[in-house]
């Protein structure tokens, strides 16, 4: 499957707004991935894999702990600015957000999940439904940034404003983790400090069918 392809399991996507993270601690991040990846394959080398399938699953599977190590890193850093754009904060900004992507998965047969709309970031868990032509990320992400940046623009009066950053981050959901994603997702808020009920804080969106499975039990604990 082409990695820009909308893929048929669900997918956890994080997207920000431009500048929300400053240059020297994203750049420091970047570099650390790249170094442990680096080094790794120095103990796992290409030719190690090739002839051993359990090497290669073992470097598979620490390439994907530093992967996770590093995602968590960058929505801390996301959750802990205190400088930097704000623009989704208020509640016509979150409902904008959350209204473009209602209208992407009507128009595309997506499935949404969960979404949770952060002041200066987005996450979003779906996925392509099997009976629907294939659908590049890359040009939905486009059109509903390019969208959304206008009207947000519009609502706070800025024409012209740089809104989203242009990279995102997108981890498909391993067997038996959905619902521990789900809930990350919804916990955003929470765990940012910014609420203490991620059910009813106004930016947190779910579909009706997760409550009864995944909401409800979270709550009764």
């Amino acid at each position: 499957m082409r990695r820009d392809l909308i893929p048929i399991t669900p997918t956890h996507l994080t997207y920000r707004l431009y500048n929300s993270i400053p240059n020297l601690p994203l750049n420091r991040l970047h570099t650390s991935l790249r170094t442990k990846k680096l080094r790794l394959t120095e103990v796992y080398s290409e030719a190690d894999q090739a002839a051993n399938p359990k090497v290669r699953r073992a470097y598979r599977q620490q390439v994907d702990n530093y992967e996770l190590d590093h995602y968590l890193t960058y929505d801390r850093l996301l959750d802990s600015a205190y400088t930097g754009p704000r623009f989704l904060t208020s509640p016509e900004a979150k409902q904008l957000v959350m209204d473009s992507w209602h209208f992407i998965a009507e128009q595309l047969n997506l499935r949404l999940y969960a979404m949770s709309v952060m002041s200066n970031h987005v996450h979003i868990l779906f996925e392509h439904r099997h009976d629907t032509p294939c659908i590049l990320l890359g040009e939905v992400l486009r059109d509903h940034k390019k969208f959304t940046g206008t009207q947000l623009n519009r609502l706070h009066q800025t024409p012209g404003r740089r809104v989203w950053a242009e990279k995102e981050y997108t981890r498909m959901v391993r067997r038996g983790r959905f619902e521990q994603v789900l809930w990350y997702v919804l916990n955003n808020p929470v765990k940012a400090g910014m609420t203490e009920d991620a059910v009813n804080w106004f930016g947190n969106w779910w579909a009706p069918e997760s409550y009864e499975s995944f909401i409800a039990p979270r709550q009764v604990a």
